[in-house]
């Protein structure tokens, strides 16, 4: 049986071809630290994998270089009650994860309940170095046109567009087998009310040695600003 869940669309723009995945679910209680972890793996913050495990993306296939677009749509709220926060969470409260670099995974500086992505390979992240952490705390620094993030680097994503309305691109890492999606927090996902609906869609193709940082809206391209944390 075929789910809507595991139907891929193509289509055709001219001589390129489209792949649009189906909607993903990614509930306010996935944590992002927990990409690629077994079962039972416990957090700093004490969030488990299984129970806050991040949504897999499962209905695209992943090859370095091609373009990917993200419409995000839902709410979330890390405090119970009513969602409340869009893709983009609460841009004048930023914050990292209070567990730092975990399981081989990056830190990331970006708003509270924001969608955030990672790209993960086919072992486990925490066998190899850890990512790099990004700081996207700056409207600027989330503002855009083309990101490249590498493996394990916990990146923003937000609802996908620029202020113009324009979809923003992310380009898959080489070695990418598969991507996870979270929200946002800084500690104890447990609690996390809400959830996006993700649709992705995959152009094939910028070449094997894509850009490497943030194309920025005004045309330049800049490497992300890096942390230690």
């Amino acid at each position: 049986m075929i789910t809507p869940r595991a139907l891929v669309a193509f289509l055709s723009l001219g001589s390129v071809s489209v792949a649009a995945a189906g909607v993903t679910i990614v509930p306010g209680s996935s944590c992002p630290w927990l990409a690629g972890m077994p079962t039972g793996t416990r957090t700093v913050s004490g969030d488990t994998a299984g129970a806050q495990s991040p949504a897999g993306v499962l209905d695209v296939v992943l090859t370095a270089g091609a373009r990917m677009t993200f419409t995000v749509t839902g709410s979330v709220l890390n405090s119970g009650g009513s969602p409340t926060d869009p893709p983009d969470g609460q841009t004048r409260n930023v914050v990292s994860n209070s567990g730092g670099r975990e399981f081989g995974l990056s830190n990331i500086i970006a708003p509270l309940n924001c969608l955030v992505g990672v790209f993960l390979d086919d072992t486990r992240p925490d066998t190899s170095p850890d990512g790099v952490t990004m700081d996207f705390s700056s409207a600027t620094d989330r503002e855009y046109v083309r990101i490249a993030p590498q493996l394990k680097q916990i990146f923003f994503i937000g609802d996908g567009k620029l202020i113009s309305g324009a979809l923003q691109e992310t380009i898959v890492p080489v070695g990418a087998t598969r991507l996870f999606l979270g929200s946002m927090d800084g500690f104890g996902w447990r609690d996390n009310v809400g959830q996006f609906e993700v649709g992705v869609t995959v152009v094939p193709g910028v070449g094997a040695a894509p850009i490497v940082g943030l194309m920025l809206a005004g045309g330049a391209v800049v490497r992300p600003r890096r942390r230690a944390c």
